[in-house]
């Protein structure tokens, strides 16, 4: 069995599904097809409204009218990035472990789901249950969260890597582009501009205070599986774009800010409550702002 687990994950994650670029998704979902089918389980594909391959597999024997247990993962994953050491879509196995991007998340939840799936035909169990594993796309972005919504089942057990422990629910998400406008002007007259970083640099240092404070003021009334003891609000600065040329003085820098709401609030509300916060301390301190609040989904429980 681990044998087959190890080949099928290295197919897996060797198949680039960069969720940013929805890469692949229909090549892996037809190898996952084809797998599924292959051993003796029925699977199907189900596109959503925004052209999102989903996979759905089952057991032609199970009892339609028992309790339908829903085993939810996904095969997206996030952006390689940069500072790898090896290529990230050429796994390799080293000290007992496979190396790889979306080795973890959440291509080995996959693989350890359809070996379970596997093993219940070649052992031949009896079905007292009704389970279906949904191999979903679109979870990375949140742009999957409609046809999460629409998943039905009595039991849904969320096989995702990250947290040692067992949830009841998710936060939720958005994310705010914010764009600090400054003058352009060569390096050698810097006088003559005004930096978009060094303003941006204001912005950044004003929301890691607003995110400390926001974690001790906006707290689920659920345990967190880690470091909290109860879920906050969390804001993240993750992304930083700016400059043109080293002897520019940048007249625009970019940033992305990351929210992840706790499973009872709007996802909206609490983003448009962050960009009127940070319009309303740049407008105090002389910085000129370009905001945009978008809310990709809610949290739940």
């Amino acid at each position: 069995m681990l044998e087959y687990e190890c080949n099928l994950l290295c197919k897996l994650v060797a198949i680039d599904t960069d969720s940013t670029q929805r890469k692949n998704y229909d090549k892996i979902a037809d190898l996952l097809i084809s797998e599924a089918e292959r051993v003796g389980l029925k699977a199907e594909k189900v596109i959503d409204e925004k052209g999102i391959p989903h996979v759905l597999v089952g057991f032609s024997n199970a009892p339609a009218d028992a309790k339908k247990i829903v085993f939810l993962t996904h095969y997206d994953v996030v952006p390689a990035g940069e500072g790898w050491d090896f290529d990230p879509f050429k796994p390799f196995i080293k000290d007992g472990k496979l190396f790889g991007r979306g080795a973890a998340d959440d291509k080995s939840n996959i693989v350890a789901a359809l070996a379970a799936f596997k093993e219940v035909l070649e052992e031949k169990l009896p079905l007292k249950v009704n389970p279906v594993l949904i191999v979903a796309g679109g979870e990375e972005t949140g742009e999957g969260e409609s046809f999460f919504r629409k998943i039905e089942g009595d039991i849904c057990v969320v096989l995702d890597s990250g947290c040692e422990g067992l949830s009841i629910g998710a936060s939720g998400v958005a994310r705010l582009n914010v764009k600090v406008l400054g003058r352009q002007a060569h390096s050698a007259y810097p006088f003559r501009g005004k930096n978009a970083i060094y303003q941006a640099s204001k912005i950044v240092s004003f929301i890691e205070e607003v995110a400390k404070e926001t974690e001790k003021k906006i707290v689920s009334r659920f345990y967190a599986p880690t470091h909290y003891e109860y879920v906050p609000r969390r804001i993240s600065v993750t992304m930083i774009n700016c400059g043109i040329a080293a002897n520019i003085i940048p007249a625009e820098c970019n940033l992305l800010i990351d929210v992840r709401t706790i499973p009872e609030e709007n996802a909206e509300k609490a983003v448009e409550e962050l960009k009127k916060t940070i319009e309303d301390y740049a407008e105090k301190n002389g910085i000129k702002v370009e905001v945009e609040a978008k809310a990709f989904m809610n949290g739940w429980y």
